[in-house]
């Protein structure tokens, strides 16, 4: 191993220990086989989930093959399918990170292949965020989920 593999793993080490001394947890990870990868992460207010959140950004292996999308503080759905759909031309796996502040957890979704349903894939992504932010959030229904639903799909 050269040696800057190893101050990478050493700064990795690091970073996590500094997120588990301020008392938090992560759940789940992202393999390093799971490259070209989407990771949305939402917005936070407040400077102690933000430095969390670029802590756990450092743990990363890779960093340079993830492609970042950092919701706002109030996510729109058309905002995020456009940044999904100019995701998709350079990843194929895509994953979310929920930061919950009540439990003091990094919740890591498993990452997933874009599928052909790229709305689904955003009210997914939302509501599974908006579990960690205390209220869910389901956005209107497409014209073409209105009709599919009218036909009895």
């Amino acid at each position: 191993m050269n040696n800057k593999a190893k101050a990478l793993r050493f700064q990795n080490r690091v970073c996590q220990a500094l997120i588990q001394s301020m008392g938090w947890k992560v759940q789940g990870g992202l393999g390093g086989h799971y490259r070209p990868l989407a990771l949305v992460m939402p917005h936070s207010a407040s400077w102690k989930v933000k430095m969390i959140s670029r802590l756990f950004r450092w743990t990363l292996a890779d960093p340079k093959r993830i492609h970042f999308i950092v919701l706002p503080s109030q996510p729109l759905f058309e905002e995020l399918v456009l940044e999904l759909r100019n995701a998709r031309e350079a990843c194929t796996w895509l994953s979310c990170i929920g930061l919950d502040q009540r439990h003091c957890t990094i919740s890591v979704h498993r990452p997933f292949q874009f599928g052909s349903f790229q709305e689904r894939e955003t009210n997914y992504l939302l509501r599974y965020l908006g579990y960690f932010e205390g209220e869910t959030f389901s956005p209107p229904a497409s014209p073409a989920a209105q009709a599919a639903e009218q036909e009895g799909y």
